[in-house]
């Protein structure tokens, strides 16, 4: 027997020494642990025996002190082990074999196969040494653990407390064998430090001693540990240490060849399996390439996981929110209702966020890494997550299905007889890279169905659009009739007058009027604009007093507002009549019901795709944009409802007119901004607003100049096609003093400006007129006379002229139908400008 001594390298760690040990150095275990190993070791030798420690693994020949006042050279080897470092010391030249048993450790499933071989081999070797058993231990996979290959003596209960050990340095006969690649021999199992743990087990199979040695393959690595067990405690003799030796060597070989064979069958099996794999992806995408029918080649998807990986059941699951949302099963149902036997549940595909799900996904999903648990019992990720009522599964396969850097789906099977392999990983591997594939191209799909549906409808808003602003417009001209002839008959009607009550509410019905066009030129995106700079949050809480009358009884307010200042440049009555549309439309949702609205804003950057989903199909540029929305709890909306929400004159209720929401659509436009919206029947409505951030202040406009002044001497041109229009503006700007013209088109105007282009102190010019309109009419009396002040007054917003006629020198803008102290103001501004 060869000397071996098994420590760490501090004082009281573990130290194992065996009999020819301590004769050779005259030290107990007990001698050794006081001082740590290094003072045991001559001074010249230290330095390479902390060089290894340094490292951490390695091989190095120190001198070791002895009792009897002298130095043994020993080779040290030393390896890292569940967190400690161990050394192993041999006399010098002892060792033998590899240092190293991580290379390509085998499959028990390939062993399993050659026990019966063995087993014949361990009788034959019983045969030939009465009294003695044998085993062989296999190492697993991981090369970190044995498995029982053969042990036909010994009782099962043994076998069964050795299967699955762990390998480590001082971890039973074999276990230390196999770590360390040496024979190791333990003369009395009950007092050897090696076997602490198993003593108990070894007393009951009626074992005493046990003296292991490893067995390799030709090229020296490491496949397991033959085990002699003497029945009472004793030391091996020469011919026991001789057919131990030998037994190895023969059980080596024997096992290298069963591998050998196995990997042989294993890659023909492999190569079917490889085989059948290509076919399915091949068939799969040339399916979804010649139908684009996403649904039914997920399913094919689903059922390649399954046949291949010979799985009982497999899932699709599409990821929406860090979710799993489960679109395809098959062998069983993957919804919590159809898992559970409690009476009432119905079977409802839905999110899966209960801890159960969480923690069988949540590592694929977060991570974007596969798992394998092929033991439920023991792995922590399914520890107490099963719900009552759902039926256990035996083991799990799961990998990501990644698209553009994310994890947007996962391929799921479970249920496989001995549970899953790394060929298993790989297959499903391959189908998640062709999932990958199909993901893209029904992700390009979806995008262009959405494209070509935005088209559609952007070309029905815009029809729509030009539609509702031409109304807008004629009804504006007919409602400057109206209101100009209102005024003037109050300014020229005595205020004792009964008559003058009725004028003043023709007024009033006539301002409400114009309320209903403006609404009509916002849907169309030709509202009046009067841009400043304007703090969302504080637009909110100012209107809260006015947000709370307007909501019903049992509806509850919340804001969630961030404390950010959220800038925006807007109109910010528009931008407060966008909030009260929003807020009306929920309160309305929720009608007589319990309910809850939340008006939230929030700020973040947006990219060009993102901004593509919103509405309008406006050519939004990425960047920063203020986020406002409003949510309510109310009955929500159908896919068909949602698709005219925004169409003029289009309502779900019976007293209303359709014009609430799709002027908030033309106000969001106006302001270079898009429209969200999300809705689904019983689950509430979300409306999110999306307006450009602003990032510095701008100066607000001013409101109207004074309208007192001497106007006697100061010519104007009134051009307009309306014969009432003229009319009736000419009358009142006559009352006020000034000195009038009038021309019924364009190409009247120039003719009466030429004749004293200096004597006209100003032109008041409609916009849309036959002939020539508004803008060909001022082009040509800038030619007359350069300098000319020309006010623009059309149905059309003050905006639309505006960016019409940007840095062309017009003097100002009105939009019909003007009161007269508007119109005057405007007049007497261009006048003195």
């Amino acid at each position: 027997m060869i000397p071996m001594i098994v420590r760490d390298f501090n004082a009281g760690g573990f130290v194992r020494v065996n009999r020819p040990f301590f004769e050779k150095m005259g030290a107990t275990a007990d001698d050794l642990a006081q001082q740590p190993l290094i003072d045991f070791i001559h001074p010249d030798d230290r330095s390479l025996l902390q060089k290894i420690l340094d490292i951490g693994e390695g091989s190095a020949t120190a001198r070791h002190k002895t009792t009897f006042d002298g130095w043994v050279a020993y080779d040290w080897r030393m390896r890292e082990w569940s967190g400690g470092s161990y050394v192993l010391g041999n006399p010098q030249g002892s060792f033998s074999g590899r240092t190293s048993q991580d290379e390509n450790s085998m499959e028990t499933a390939r062993l399993s196969s050659m026990s019966e071989n063995l087993e014949a081999m361990l009788t034959v070797i019983e045969d030939n040494n009465p009294g003695i058993r044998c085993s062989v231990l296999f190492l697993t996979a991981d090369g970190m653990r044995v498995s029982v290959g053969a042990g036909p003596s010994l009782p099962v209960d043994y076998n069964n407390a050795v299967e699955g050990l762990v390998i480590g340095p001082t971890v039973g006969s074999c276990g230390t064998a196999a770590f360390w690649n040496i024979p190791v021999i333990v003369e009395d199992i009950q007092t050897d430090p090696l076997w602490k743990d198993l003593k108990d087990i070894a007393r009951s199979a009626g074992l005493g001693a046990c003296w292991s040695h490893p067995f390799t393959s030709t090229n020296g690595r490491i496949l397991g540990a033959l085990a002699f067990y003497s029945p009472v405690p004793s030391q091996p003799t020469a011919v026991h240490m001789s057919q131990l030796e030998i037994s190895a060597r023969m059980v080596g070989l024997a096992v290298e060849r069963g591998l050998a064979e196995a990997a042989l069958r294993e890659s023909e099996a492999a190569a079917k399996v490889q085989t059948r794999l290509l076919g399915a992806v091949t068939e799969i995408v040339t399916f979804f390439v010649d139908t684009g029918d996403w649904p039914a080649a997920g399913k094919r998807l689903v059922a390649a996981a399954r046949e291949l990986t010979s799985s009982k059941f497999g899932f699709l699951g599409v990821v929406r929110d860090k979710q799993i949302k489960v679109t395809f099963s098959e062998g069983r149902q993957w919804n919590r209702p159809d898992l559970t036997k409690e009476p009432g549940n119905v079977s409802v595909p839905g999110q899966h966020d209960d801890p159960f799900f969480t923690a069988l996904f949540q590592q694929i999903v977060e991570t974007g890494n596969p798992v394998i648990s092929n033991d439920p019992s023991e792995d922590v990720c399914w520890l107490n997550q099963f719900p009552s009522g759902y039926s256990r599964i035996s083991n799990f396969l799961g990998v990501p299905i990644i698209h553009r850097g994310e994890v947007v789906a996962l391929i799921g099977v479970g249920d496989r007889s001995n549970g899953y392999a790394p060929e298993d990983l790989r297959i499903a591997q391959a189908l998640s890279r062709s999932a990958s594939v199909l993901f893209d191209s029904h992700d390009r799909q979806e995008r262009e169905e959405a494209l070509e549906d935005q088209l559609r409808q952007a070309g029905k808003m815009e029809a729509l659009g030009v539609l509702a602003g031409g109304i807008a417009h004629d009804f504006n001209n007919m409602l400057a009739v109206v209101l100009g002839n209102a005024e003037l008959a109050i300014a020229n009607m005595s205020q004792d007058s009964p008559t003058n009550q009725y004028l003043r509410e023709i007024v009033t019905a006539s301002s409400h009027a114009t309320e209903l066009c403006n609404q009509m030129l916002a849907y169309a995106g030709r509202g009046v604009l009067s841009m400043e700079r304007v703090n969302c949050n504080q637009l909110i809480r100012e209107l809260g007093t006015l947000l709370q009358v307007a909501l019903p009884k049992k509806a509850s307010l919340e804001y969630q507002l961030i404390s950010e200042y959220l800038f925006v440049q807007a109109d910010k009555t528009q931008l407060r009549q966008v909030v009260l549309n929003l807020l009306t439309n929920a309160a309305e949702s929720i009608d007589s019901d319990v309910g809850r609205i939340v008006i939230r804003t929030t700020v973040r950057q947006y990219s060009k795709g993102e901004l593509e989903l919103f509405r309008p199909n406006a050519s939004l540029e990425p960047g920063e944009y203020v986020c406002l929305s409003v949510q309510d709890t109310g009955s929500g909306m159908s896919a068909e409802t949602q698709a005219r929400m925004f169409d003029p004159f289009f309502t779900t209720k019976f007293t209303g007119r359709g014009l609430g929401l799709a002027a908030v659509r033309g106000i969001v436009m106006s302001h270079k901004g898009a429209v969200g919206l999300e809705s689904s029947p019983g689950k509430g409505t979300v409306f999110t607003v999306l307006l450009p951030r602003a990032e510095t202040p701008e100066g607000t406009i001013s409101g109207d100049p004074s309208c007192s002044g001497d106007h006697s001497g100061k010519r104007i041109l009134v051009v307009d096609d309306e014969p009432d229009v003229l009319k009736v503006v000419g009358t009142i700007l006559e009352q006020s003093g000034f000195d009038v013209l009038c021309a019924s088109d364009g190409q009247e105007a120039i003719e009466v400006f030429q004749e004293d282009p200096h004597a006209i102190d100003c032109v008041l010019l409609d916009l849309s007129m036959p002939k020539l309109d508004g803008e060909e009419t001022f082009r040509e009396l800038q030619r007359i006379r350069q300098d000319v002040r020309v006010v623009l007054i059309s149905g059309y917003s003050e905006k639309e002229m505006l960016d019409r006629f940007e840095g062309a020198g017009i003097a100002g803008v009105l939009q019909k139908p003007a009161p007269r102290k508007t119109l005057i103001a405007k007049l007497q501004e261009a006048l003195v400008s």
